[in-house]
């Protein structure tokens, strides 16, 4: 297929520029655009007029909290943004993309089986999605002991797993109800400050960010985005399992 005019254009466009269409699209001012992916409106402003390039941690915030395809946002390429962008998570019945006939089954429970019988390039596209709260029975996903309730149709999430958020600790970054897209880690060597991470104790399991204390390399700091929650120190060693939270999507219901 060629390329219209626009998609030109919008290729030869800095990141500055799209940075601007998707704060644009969003009906956002540069202050309230800063303040959503963590950072100043100065900096926004550097992005948008004068070509300056975001940090990593930018980059990623603007991806994660917007559903912005990294690859567009870099180089132009690709469309602006993921499946999930404007209507949430696509939830899609695998049975019409593995061939099955009217008279197979299609319950829920039937979904399992033709996942299996999807082509390969797309078998990785669904994600499952299990109906528990990230800070609850997370384990029995991890140890097969959850049925997934169904699968999304998430691209950009590939090897991960969905499940949902019911506490407030990162609002208003991620909403009570939101669905997260997570995937575990190990070991645990090192944090990301700008991601946000689920993190299993034996007595808790909590979604934060991860910040290692300077002086005590063996010591983190375990931190809300909403600050009505204390930051939290722990030692390292008492964190037994960490998933990152690669994507989430926030449902608002009026």
């Amino acid at each position: 297929m060629q390329e219209s005019e626009s998609e030109r254009v919008e290729k030869k466009s800095s990141i500055g520029q799209r940075i601007k269409a998707i704060r644009e699209d969003k009906g956002l001012s540069q202050v309230e655009f800063a303040r959503a992916i963590g950072t100043q409106q100065p900096n926004v402003s550097d992005y948008e007029t004068k070509g300056v390039v975001p940090r990593r941690g930018t980059i990623r915030n603007i991806v994660e909290r917007y559903s912005v395809n990294e690859k567009w946002l870099l180089t132009g390429e690709g469309d602006r943004y993921l499946p999930t962008a404007e209507n949430g998570p696509e939830y899609r019945n695998p049975a019409t993309e593995a061939g099955a006939t009217a008279s197979e089954p299609t319950a829920p429970y039937s979904f399992h089986t033709l996942i299996t019988r999807l082509p390969e390039d797309q078998k990785r596209f669904y994600i499952p999605y299990y109906d528990i709260d990230v800070a609850g029975r997370i384990e029995a996903i991890t140890a097969g002991d959850a049925s997934a309730k169904g699968y999304i149709y998430a691209p950009g999430f590939a090897n991960c797993f969905a499940c949902r958020v019911d506490g407030d600790s990162m609002y208003d970054m991620i909403y009570p109800g939101a669905t997260v897209f997570i995937q575990e880690i190990s070991p645990v060597t090192s944090f990301d400050p700008d991601r946000i991470y689920l993190i299993i104790l034996d007595y808790h399991k909590v979604l934060k960010s991860v910040h290692v204390v300077p002086e005590d390399q063996t010591r983190v700091v375990l931190r809300s985005v909403n600050r009505k929650y204390e930051d939290w120190t722990i030692p390292l060693g008492e964190i037994r399992k960490l998933f990152l939270v690669k994507g989430y999507w926030n449902q608002i219901v009026n």
